[in-house]
């Protein structure tokens, strides 16, 4: 197999797991901010 196309195929089997990752990791984050803000909102913060 020629070089190039062991390197772009690695390169880019990595950067899609690290995007892959990364969704998961958003994810997780904005579910948590949701219910950051809900518990901010039921304190009866209306500024």
């Amino acid at each position: 197999m020629n070089n190039k196309t062991l390197f772009w195929s690695i390169t880019v089997a990595l950067a899609g797991f690290l995007f892959g990752f990364d969704t998961i990791v958003i994810s997780g984050a904005e579910q948590t901010l949701q219910q950051m803000w809900k518990d901010y909102e039921l304190l009866g913060s209306n500024d």
